[in-house]
């Protein structure tokens, strides 16, 4: 594992997020870990002042554990913004392509950018020193100790590495198609590469297919803003962009350095439909999307092995493919593969059982929540709730006081307390027991003895003075012994009420307790409790006085004594009876007001505690039904859970459409039932219980939280807490230690809140060798080497099913690969351990990924690589075609072609490109800076020697170039981007033109493949036609074809057919030396106007753009500025150089020549 940070950007990198979050917390649950650790870095940035969902049923990102930051002020419109940003140097940097007149901007910047990317860039700016400082606070959150320490647990747990020291991976998430995230993530990028390893940096970017599902009315900019898109991360992976960004962000206060020009090391598109058969993911919804994706990355998370191939075959372009079309895409990259595109696809195969485990424990609570609810009413019974509990209590009364050992009362029998004092309360045996202890400690051993012949006179005055001595000993200890049973009969009494009131609640629910605990206040009062009780007790003799026994014994005697042992064992006798009495009437009083500080103490908190819990269930079946995640199935909902009675297992338990399960989630009941008789049975059962009895047993125990257990665990209880205990008010001392006690009233809790009920009923389902664990650990080895050959051919077909859905997201054209790449689209996959080592079912799936030609022959080797004896319970499976150009991904440019071609009007086209660009042309074009400055001087050059046809008004007719290989006239596309109608001046023609390049790259796959580029190929070439990358012209060995067009034109003054030569001043009888000067006449009368107008350092109209005004007004021609004054320069000398008729104005001397 490694330390990664994720940022999503926008709407889609959000959503992608909150999957990805959802199915990294079910992954980490599963092994015992709640909470995301801090080494994984998880930030939404988007325009909503505060977080909104991510996605259906998955809250915001603060809900799920991570950072939001705002872009959108929490008040004021986008004017307030604008004017915000361009307060300083900025203005110039946005003055081209952000909004010219702010105030008519209406768009509500608080609740997104309204698929406008210029808006949203705006509100980046105007955030961004706060981005960078919040943005470098995760990355340092990432690296302190708690983080760290989170990482090894969580890795300790998944079993995986964990190195602190590692560079740690950032992946953004974006969508190419919106207002926010289309707009903010190159910058996002660009920020973090000043903060993280950007060769180390990846970006997902949704393509505009992925919102084919939306109504057309609200995805009108979804395409047009990803082919602007297209351009700027192009232009960023070529390094064109990078000098621009550093500026606004400087201007901005937000200075970035150290950051490499290129900002990361790989785009990955997400698309709609899968590889190159255009097979749809799931059902084509952008959430279904989103959900696979996400397991896609969380997969990529939690394996180190995945990710390390993850760099190795995408980040690092292990395989790159040959490119045999640089001459029309990709001329003058450095190193062509950098402008290659990842792509990644993900798939599953499992047992699908980590799903079944929460689904029964879920389903259990439930049924235990509803039993709590319901379990007092019968079928058919039309009495109310009420009186149907009350008929329980009735019918079960006897059984009750059985259990807490009270006197059930009912009938006339006056001796029914009688005897329950007698044979249950304080026994004859434990009285007779006490009486015996009490004379034997306190008279027996110092009680004078007659001696034989004493006459009873004399002997009588000395055994009543003794025993007239021990009255009030004796009185005392009878009461001590009295009071040390009524003790501990309260204690256990106490404990016998908790015991019963569980099992109350466990077998016949709240609303029945409720009744019986009303029932039992009632009982502890009447005459069966403390009144008869006190009853009792107010007919005990007092133990200090003598007994009458006493007296009448030796009023019998006459004369002497002769059996003083016999006459005082007789005496003792009397004693123990007495005793006996007084200690059970004290015992009765005792008791008596124990029951009473029982009633008030104990029963009436234990009332209001079932009161309680009674409420807060009758809340929870209440609930809003709010899904909160869905990888993440686990839930404290009730609503949410499934129940006895479904008819159908809920969507939210069916797998993403890239999971492959060998346990569906239609499974799920009937395993419930097999699994919830086996769980419960006894071995006096001899068999499963039926299924009412095991239902019956498993709500008793998921209550309860007490049930059997196996290897030295103990159940977890739980249901009846008490703090602080329970103390009689008429038991002031501790018997055993004689330290007075404060008396209390008990605080009871009934803990039977959803949360608790699911806890009990998980640890239920997952005790050991229950026959549910025994199900759900089943390792996939094990599975199929148990099944023999039928499961080994189930898997076969389920791994067949997972290469399938593990192709890339992205759609490919196989002859656009085919033409550019030299070669068919081959998928290639690389995977997780594959638990088959040594088993036949290894050899089968190598079989299988041998045997297709759709799949690289790379696969093979992965996939014995990957073969282990693991006790895996998921196979992942990463799908990766080997990095092509961006125009092989059909579901990004047709949806886009698609659209332009369908926008006939002007309006329609004018909707279709405003507010998308938002980078100067040099840094939203998908060229090289080479290329783009040899069609710059194309273009002039071509003005010169007629190759260039600029249409006159009304500008119907397209502009063309001349195609010198092809002898013919290639029109560039028409209309235009941005048309003649919406230039600022006469001179917007090349700015616009080169634009429109994007129109040609979105056509580049239609047929003929790459034909759409030929005018920007052709008009390359009129500059420099080498069809492999700019010409090396040092040394003299090599120039450009540009010197032998002028040389041509100038010697000659021919043109081809067509407008001819736009040199203003031209005769038809000029010389060559007139055509060099009127030549270099006009382009350094251009050259001018660029240096005053527009070259930074110059004092025209926009060299600096300060004001509302400039901006409003400025050219789109401004853009070309730095590249106009390299190219004019050069194509001046050129022209002023080149020889006519043979001869050169200067003489090259020895340099030109041939060694």
């Amino acid at each position: 594992m490694r330390n990664i940070l994720f940022v999503g950007c926008g709407g889609s990198g959000g959503a992608l997020l909150g999957y990805l979050m959802d199915q990294l917390r079910s992954d980490l649950r599963r092994h015992g870990i709640e909470k995301l650790p801090g080494g994984w870095g998880f930030i939404h940035v988007d325009c909503p002042p505060a977080p909104e969902a991510l996605a259906p049923g998955l809250g915001t990102v603060w809900d799920l554990g991570g950072k939001y930051i705002a872009l959108a002020p929490q008040v004021g419109s986008y004017a307030i913004v604008d004017r915000a940003v361009t307060n300083g140097s900025a203005l110039g940097q946005i003055a081209t392509w952000a909004p010219r007149i702010p105030t008519r901007v209406n768009v509500p910047i608080q609740l997104g950018a309204g698929q406008q990317r210029v808006l949203g860039r705006v509100l980046l700016a105007s955030k961004a020193p706060n981005l960078i400082e919040q943005l470098k606070s995760a990355v340092d959150a990432m690296k302190s100790a708690e983080s760290t320490s989170q990482m090894y647990a969580a890795a300790r747990a998944m079993g995986e590495p964990y190195d602190a020291s590692q560079a740690a991976y950032t992946i953004v998430l974006s969508s190419m198609a919106g207002g926010t995230g289309a707009s903010i993530a190159l910058d996002v990028c660009r920020i973090l590469g000043q903060i993280v390893d950007s060769s180390l940096m990846s970006v997902f970017m949704c393509s505009p297919d992925v919102f084919d599902s939306i109504p057309a009315a609200l995805r009108a900019g979804v395409r047009p803003n990803a082919l602007a898109m297209l351009g700027e991360i192009v232009a960023s992976q070529l390094g064109e962009s990078h000098e621009h960004d550093l500026a606004l962000l400087a201007a901005v206060g937000a200075p970035v350095s150290g950051a490499a020009p290129v900002p990361f090391a790989r785009v990955i598109p997400v698309g709609r439909f899968l590889g190159t058969a255009g097979t749809p993911f799931g059902d084509g919804n952008k959430e279904t999307i989103y959900r696979g994706v996400g397991q896609c990355l969380a997969a990529l998370a939690v394996s180190e092995k995945a990710l390390d191939n993850y760099r190795k075959f995408i980040l690092e372009n292990f395989t790159p493919r040959a490119h045999t079309r640089v001459s029309a895409f990709g001329w003058g990259a450095h190193n062509n593969p950098d402008i290659q595109w990842g792509s990644i696809g993900y798939a599953s195969l499992s047992m699908g059982r980590d799903r079944y485990a929460e689904y029964a424990a879920q389903r259990m609570a439930r049924t235990s929540l509803d039993h709590l609810i319901g379990g007092h009413l019968q079928k058919g019974n039309p009495n109310s709730g009420q009186l149907q509990a009350r008929a329980m209590v009735a019918s079960q009364w006897a059984y009750v006081c059985a259990q807490l050992g009270l006197p059930a009362g009912g009938g006339q029998d006056p001796q029914a307390l009688v005897r329950w004092v007698y044979d249950s309360g304080l026994t004859r045996q434990k009285s007779a027991q006490m009486a015996r202890s009490i004379v034997d400690r306190g008279m027996s051993a110092d009680m004078p003895i007659a001696t034989a012949g004493v006459p009873a006179e004399q002997f009588m005055p000395t055994l009543m003075g003794f025993l007239g001595s021990k009255r009030a000993q004796l009185a005392k200890m009878a009461k001590d012994e009295a009071y040390g049973d009524a003790y501990a009969w309260a204690g256990q009494f106490v404990a016998r009420v908790e015991r019963v009131i569980g099992d109350a609640i466990a077998t016949s629910g709240l609303v029945y307790t409720k009744e019986l605990l009303s029932v039992l206040q009632e009982h502890l009062s009447g005459n069966y409790g403390s009144a008869g009780l006190s009853a009792l007790g107010a007919q005990t003799p007092d133990a200090e006085q003598i007994p009458p026994g006493v007296g009448e014994l030796f009023g019998s005697i006459r004369g002497v004594i002769n059996r003083g042992q016999e006459l005082a064992d007789q005496v003792r006798g009397r004693y123990h009876a007495m005793l006996d009495m007084s200690a059970r009437g004290q015992w009765c009083v005792l008791v008596a007001q124990i029951l009473g500080d029982v009633s008030t103490g104990v029963l009436a908190p234990m009332s209001e505690a079932v009161m309680a819990a009674l409420r807060d269930v009758e809340v929870a079946q209440q609930a809003a039904a709010t899904l909160t995640g869905l990888a993440t199935v686990a839930t404290s909902l009730y609503p949410l859970w499934p129940s006895d009675t479904d008819a159908i297992v809920h969507a939210r338990w069916s797998a993403a459409d890239n999971e492959v399960l060998l346990t569906p989630a239609t499974a799920f009941p009937g395993q419930y039932v097999r699994d919830l008789a086996t769980a419960c049975q006894v071995e006096s059962d001899g068999a499963p219980p039926p299924p009412a009895e095991a239902r019956r047993r498993t709500i008793h125990a998921v209550v309860t939280g007490i049930w059997a257990t196996a290897g030295g665990y103990s159940p977890p209880g739980g249901l009846i807490t008490n703090d602080p205990p329970f103390v009689a008010k008429s038991l002031p001392l501790d018997p055993a230690t004689g330290k007075p006690q404060v008396p209390s009233r008990a605080v009871y809790a009934v803990h039977v809140a959803p949360g608790d009920v699911l806890d009990r009923a998980r640890q239920y389902v997952n005790r050991t060798q229950s026959s549910f664990s025994i199900f759900v650990q089943e390792s996939i080895r094990a599975y199929v080497d148990a099944g023999g050959g039928q499961r080994t051919q189930e898997v076969v077909g389920k791994f067949r099913q997972v290469l399938t859905k593990a192709v890339p997201f992205a759609q490919v054209s196989p002859q656009v690969v085919d033409e550019v790449h030299d070669g068919p689209a081959t998928v290639n996959f690389f995977f997780s351990d594959i638990p088959f080592a040594g088993l036949p079912i290894a050899a089968e799936l190598e079989a299988l990924v041998t045997q297709d030609s759709s799949v690289d022959a790379l696969t093979t080797q992965n996939l014995t690589l990957a073969l282990s004896q693991a006790p895996a319970t998921r196979i992942d499976v990463f799908g990766y075609y080997p990095n092509e150009l961006p125009v092989v991904y059909s579901g990004l440019l047709e949806p886009t072609r698609s659209q332009w071609a369908q926008s006939l009007s002007a309006d329609a086209r004018t909707t279709f490109w405003h507010g998308r660009r938002s980078r100067p042309l040099g840094a939203a074009l998908a060229m090289s800076g080479a290329e783009r400055r040899a069609m710059i001087g194309g273009w002039f050059l071509g003005q010169i020697t007629g190759e260039i046809e600029i249409p006159a008004a009304p500008y119907a007719q397209p502009v063309r170039v001349f195609d010198h290989q092809r002898n013919t006239w290639l029109a560039f596309p028409n209309p235009l981007l941005t048309p003649p109608e919406r230039f600022l001046r006469n001179f917007d023609w090349l700015p616009a033109v080169l634009e429109s390049h994007l129109l040609a790259v979105a056509n580049f796959g239609a047929s003929p493949v790459g034909q759409s580029m030929a005018p920007y190929e052709a008009l390359r070439r009129v500059w420099d036609d080498n069809p492999d990358g700019p010409t090396q012209i040092g040394a003299g060995m090599f120039h450009l074809r540009a010197s032998d067009a002028i040389a041509t034109w100038l010697t000659t003054g021919r043109t081809p057919t067509g407008p001819g030569s736009r040199v203003p001043g031209l005769e038809t009888s000029a010389t060559g030396e007139d055509r060099r000067a009127a030549a270099v006449a006009w382009l350094e009368s251009i050259l001018a106007l660029v240096r005053e107008h527009f070259a930074p350092d110059g004092h025209g109209e926009f060299a600096q753009i300060t004001t509302p005004a400039q901006r409003e007004h400025v050219p789109y021609f401004r853009d070309l500025a730095p590249d106009l004054l390299v190219v004019l320069p050069q194509l001046i000398d050129m022209v002023s150089t080149a020889p006519i008729g043979g001869t050169t104005t200067g003489d090259p001397g020895l340099m030109n020549s041939t060694f």
